[in-house]
């Protein structure tokens, strides 16, 4: 699910380290509530149900690459892939973009602008 030098699994280490008697409390409040439950579901029971709103999509997608769960990404752009249509394929070309989507999700956004933007 996760591997033990996440940032998360850091940020936990190093806050434990540094102050003696501290309890072990992580906060996260660079992503909404609903993420933030979305992505502790996924890190203790490595199932997610993904949301439909590509916003949505898109937050826990941040969430996921801040946190090296390379398969939680992957599992949100193949919702966002599904999803593409015209009207958002460059919405969703700037995410795989900007959260270094694998090979298979470059490809597919491709091919759908190739297909149905350029119609080639």
């Amino acid at each position: 699910m996760f591997k033990p030098d996440t940032p998360l699994i850091q940020l936990s280490d190093d806050t434990t380290q540094t102050r003696p008697n501290y309890c072990d409390v992580v906060e996260i409040d660079d992503f909404p509530p609903t993420t933030v439950e979305r992505l502790l579901e996924y890190i203790y029971t490595g199932c997610i149900k993904l949301p439909s709103d590509l916003d949505d999509i898109g937050s826990l997608l941040a969430a996921g690459d801040k946190y090296e769960l390379e398969e939680l990404k992957n599992q949100c752009l193949h919702a966002a892939c599904i999803q593409m249509n015209f009207e958002n394929v460059g919405e969703i070309a700037i995410l795989a973009y900007r959260h270094n989507a694998d090979l298979s999700i470059q490809r597919e956004i491709r091919q759908f602008c190739q297909r149905y933007v350029f119609g080639t």
